[in-house]
């Protein structure tokens, strides 16, 4: 339905009128997350498995296209 890729789309867009450089995400080891950041443009930086072994953290960052001016 695209609601999930609409709403990460308003969201980077308000960070970038907000000033910000760069999000921040992380997920479970979920396949269908992990494919869906990479698909918004999002890249993995790190994993930590959780201190009882029942997953995985995997956590991503994108660098976020300024803002036109005069949007804020």
């Amino acid at each position: 339905m695209g609601v999930g890729r609409a709403l990460m789309t308003a969201l980077e867009r308000r960070a970038a009128e907000l000033g910000k450089r760069e999000l921040h995400l992380d997920t479970a080891d979920q396949p269908d997350s992990m494919a869906f950041y990479l698909s918004l443009g999002y890249r993995e930086v790190g994993r930590k498995p959780s201190p009882y072994g029942e997953w995985t953290t995997v956590y991503y960052v994108k660098t976020l296209e300024p803002a036109p001016p005069g949007r804020a």
